[in-house]
């Protein structure tokens, strides 16, 4: 069963240059049946490497923030490559 919309959580994605030093996107993404891990399911503009429908492993740095994203656990299938 796909998630719905209600369970979507917001995540972070730490962004290198050109961008600020400290400044994230923010994404929409599912909880997948594994603990920490995610499908990213907004189109990301600043986050090059990330598409909608990746993978992705979440990790919550302190309570107050949100979950920032890791590493990849999988690729949508978009053609694109990192």
């Amino acid at each position: 069963m796909a998630p719905s919309d209600e369970d979507l959580i917001k995540v972070r994605v730490p962004l290198g240059p050109p961008f600020e030093p400290d400044t994230p996107e923010s994404l929409w993404a599912a909880p997948l049946g594994a603990p920490g891990c995610c499908e990213i399911r907004n189109t990301p503009w600043h986050a090059y490497a990330l598409n909608w429908g990746d993978e992705v492993r979440i990790e919550t740095p302190s309570p107050d923030e949100l979950p920032e994203v890791r590493e990849s656990c999988g690729r949508a299938d978009t053609g694109r490559s990192v």
